[in-house]
């Protein structure tokens, strides 16, 4: 939550993941989101669909700041889930 200018770190973030995944699904790449603070709390799976942009952004735009973060537990169980090789 922190930041200034009028803009929060947060919103910096949400912006950047939403112009990165404008810039990829206009190159045809699938995209996908990963939320997390102590745990997951959303995931889009990776689509290069032309209507898996929106649903990208709106779960960007409904996400809320979480109170703690520790990225080695939501990372743990990502690098388990991923079948598929990607970025």
């Amino acid at each position: 939550g922190y930041g200034s200018r009028g803009l929060t770190k947060f919103q910096y973030a949400q912006c950047l993941a939403a112009s990165l995944a404008y810039l990829l699904n206009r190159q045809r790449d699938g995209i996908g989101l990963t939320a997390f603070d102590d745990a997951i709390v959303g995931m889009l799976p990776p689509s290069a669909r032309p209507g898996h942009l929106r649903a990208m952004l709106v779960t960007l735009e409904r996400l809320q700041l979480g109170a703690h973060t520790n990225c080695s537990k939501p990372m743990h169980q990502l690098a388990t889930s991923i079948s598929k090789r990607g970025m």
